[in-house]
């Protein structure tokens, strides 16, 4: 008897099944034949596109090889409590409660997603069992492609641990220039992501793919943040990638290790609105966004690879700013074609000239030029007031914690006895006494110099 059958099919998978799934393409086949062959039949024509014959079968499921091996008296992958086809007894196999979405609330959703399958090839099925799952030889081979995956025959396999899917998932277009969420709808960020869990936290190693950047960034030499230059697409992009310093960046050196934050809107999870599945705009394209981080104002131009921010700035405080004065006086810039970055690459240092001291903010100029400013560098060094950040004397400085250095604020390390308060300084220093007969100390901002010079 030949049964022409609507069917929720596991046509468009990420790495599991979906909720709602809609190829109209793949809704329909026939399933001819009685008992054991019949079963096969509806296994091929609706569950092959995700329990096919991979290296990652969807819940570790293997339906093309040897179905008959793989469902009865087996236990479920992911629930080892319920025997997928118990020989005789439909109403204790676990594959008739999935395909009639009776499971149990902490058993997974129904097979094939949505409400699993109808009435009648779910009676088929059910049949097949109570009267003893034999297997049997089936006359002649199905040919039914109904149900089978739209996606390439290995997208779910893995190649050196890349999954090949994952990068036409990522940029987004899959199926015929289709996004995922065109077929399987947006993923429900707070209960599934289209059942992705079960293969995903399935690999060694993995806890919770949602929130390891690794999982789909990649990362490089033990990196833990998916920054680049290992791109979406598993391929060490170094040499072309727009830009290509995020490891300088996301590693500690001179600065502190800085956190995406810094220079991008941060995801808790692969399902938070837009960054991924959900209301993402520009697959493929991770926006630059300076509003989270130490540099507010900053911005970057995709074209030139160039940054124009407070990291390669002249540090001074923005509530220091003289009137009128932007970030744009103050940020600096730095592009791919930068070399041989110094101190003095991003400020006035002590190897700069008194015009570039006369820069800096406050008495900055008379302290590293000397009262009488007639020779560089004659009373104190870097090291002298911020002696936790850097240490040496010109041009052999280096820093000393980086997590001090470029983190948005000016560091003080002062000699004993000396006290820096609301810009005013009190106490004695290089042999000078500061507070100059009264409390309140003498000013760092002086009036003679203005402001903030």
């Amino acid at each position: 008897m030949r049964r022409s059958l609507a069917l929720w099919l596991i046509g468009v998978v990420l790495t599991a099944c979906d909720d709602t799934i809609w190829l109209d393409q793949h809704s329909q086949i026939s399933v001819d034949a009685e008992g054991w062959c019949g079963v096969v039949e509806i296994l091929e024509g609706s569950c092959l596109g995700c329990h096919g014959a991979t290296d990652t079968p969807q819940g570790g499921l293997n339906l093309a090889s040897d179905p008959y091996a793989a469902l009865v008296g087996v236990p479920s992958a992911l629930y080892p409590d319920r025997v997928l086809v118990e020989a005789g007894s439909s109403a204790e196999s676990f594959l008739i409660d999935k395909v009639r979405d009776t499971q149990g609330d902490d058993e997974g959703t129904a097979m094939p997603p949505g409400s699993g399958l109808s009435d009648e090839l779910t009676a088929l099925m059910a049949d097949w069992i109570d009267e003893g799952a034999e297997e049997t030889v089936c006359s002649t081979a199905t040919t039914s492609t109904a149900g089978a995956s739209p996606h390439d025959p290995n997208y779910a396999s893995t190649t050196d641990g890349i999954v090949p899917h994952g990068t036409d998932a990522k940029l987004q277009v899959t199926v015929e220039g289709q996004a995922c969420i065109d077929c399987h709808g947006e993923p429900d960020a707070e209960t599934d992501a289209w059942y992705c869990d079960t293969c995903h936290n399935s690999i060694e190693g993995v806890t919770d793919w949602r929130t390891d950047c690794t999982f789909c960034h990649g990362g490089q030499d033990g990196d833990t943040t998916g920054a680049p230059p290992v791109e979406i697409s598993g391929v060490d992009e170094a040499a072309s990638a727009r830009f290509r310093a995020h490891q300088v960046h996301v590693q500690e050196n001179i600065k502190p290790a800085y956190g995406c934050e810094q220079c991008h809107v941060t995801p808790t999870s692969v399902l938070d609105v837009g960054h991924f599945l959900i209301d993402d705009d520009t697959p493929g394209v991770a926006e630059a966004e300076f509003s989270g981080g130490v540099s507010p104002d900053g911005s970057w131009d995709a074209d030139s690879g160039a940054c124009f921010i407070y990291c390669h700035g002249d540090g001074i405080d923005p509530e220091l700013w003289e009137k009128g004065e932007t970030f744009a006086d103050h940020y600096g810039e730095m592009s791919h074609a930068t070399e041989g970055i110094s101190c003095s690459s991003c400020h006035p240092d002590e190897t700069s000239d008194q015009i570039g001291w006369a820069e800096m903010s406050g008495r900055h100029e008379r302290h590293l030029a000397g009262e009488t400013r007639a020779q560089p560098a004659e009373l104190l060094a870097c090291e002298d007031c911020h002696g936790e950040v850097v240490s040496g004397s010109a041009g052999k400085i280096a820093v000393s914690d980086p997590t001090l250095h470029v983190n948005g604020a000016a560091d003080l390390s002062l000699p004993g006895g000396f006290v820096y308060a609301d810009n005013f300084c009190t106490g004695t220093c290089h042999d000078e006494d500061h507070s100059q007969g009264n409390t309140e100390g003498r000013s760092w901002y002086s009036p003679e110099v203005g402001v903030n010079r």
